[in-house]
């Protein structure tokens, strides 16, 4: 017959274990026996989620004009990343975008980029041996099966051998090639070119080649 059961939690080398102990009260046992037979009956671990931030400035003609906040949570098998910007060059711009994986998969983005009170949304959604897009509401198609190299990850992984990657915001592939150095280019869709240089491995600053001039997302955490 069962007396009672003890609950009990315990974080063991970076996990957390619960315990769920059973004590027996059964007659037939001496007094100095009986609740002597304590028992793990069941345990399992939960592995807390792995996180990077990393926050930049963005700086337009030697001033500041915006910033570039980006995280990174890595939970099993789910990796999510989360880019929050804004600027002001002329009027105001925020971005904000949300991937999600499933292991290097890309299973779906959302980015929403709004100007002056006017949003452009994009969504990529994997179906199966495909991907369906939504770019300001335009709908396409990508025939790939698996996207495993984003933009947002260009924020967490120097990208060395890696020619090309999708756009989050763009909804499209998008080209990229060495430039030597830790330094890698990026092709937009309008022919424009955005430098990315690493060092260490870590991402310390994006050269944007805009319209109105050069500006500059650099790492300041």
């Amino acid at each position: 017959m069962l007396a009672d059961a003890i609950y009990h939690t315990e974080l063991l080398a970076g996990h957390w274990y619960f315990f769920v102990y059973l004590k027996t009260a059964d007659q037939e046992l001496s007094v100095t026996m009986k609740y002597l037979l304590s028992f793990m009956l069941a345990f399992f671990t939960v592995k807390p989620a792995h996180a990077q931030t990393q926050q930049y400035q963005i700086v337009f003609g030697n001033r500041p004009v915006g910033f570039v906040n980006a995280r990174q949570t890595q939970s099993g098998n789910t990796r999510n990343i989360t880019i929050k910007s804004e600027f002001h060059i002329i009027g105001n711009i925020t971005t904000q975008l949300d991937v999600q994986f499933a292991g290097s998969t890309l299973e779906q983005a959302r980015n929403v980029r709004n100007k002056s009170g006017t949003d452009e949304v994009t969504t990529t959604l994997h179906a199966g041996r495909q991907y369906n897009v939504s770019h300001d509401n335009t709908k396409t198609v990508i025939p790939e099966a698996s996207i495993t190299h984003c933009v947002s990850e260009l924020y967490f992984t120097e990208p060395v051998r890696i020619t090309s990657v999708f756009s989050e915001a763009q909804g499209q592939v998008l080209a990229l090639r060495s430039l030597g150095g830790s330094r890698y280019e990026l092709t937009l869709p309008d022919g424009k070119r955005n430098v990315y240089r690493y060092e260490k491995g870590k991402l310390v600053e994006v050269e944007i080649n805009h319209t109105f001039g050069k500006a500059y997302i650099r790492l300041v955490s």
